[in-house]
């Protein structure tokens, strides 16, 4: 299993992990990951009620199940 954190900013910075099976995943596909299930993971990464703004994508590192930077 694979763990990526994301960083992202839509007003305020916010985190997320994303989880993947795929152990041969890469950040460009966690990124493409985020993306596709982004609402999911926006409202999951906190209750600020952030409506509208753009979205930008400060970083994406891969991490470990304790959330340490691999």
């Amino acid at each position: 299993m694979k763990y990526f954190r994301v960083i992202y900013q839509k007003i305020d910075c916010r985190e997320v992990w994303v989880e993947s099976n795929d152990d041969t995943m890469t950040e460009k596909e966690a990124e493409e990951l985020f993306m596709r299930n982004f609402d999911e993971y926006d409202d999951e990464s906190d209750d600020h009620d952030a409506d509208g703004g753009c979205m930008d994508i400060l970083s994406i590192d891969e991490i470990d199940e304790d959330g340490e930077e691999i």
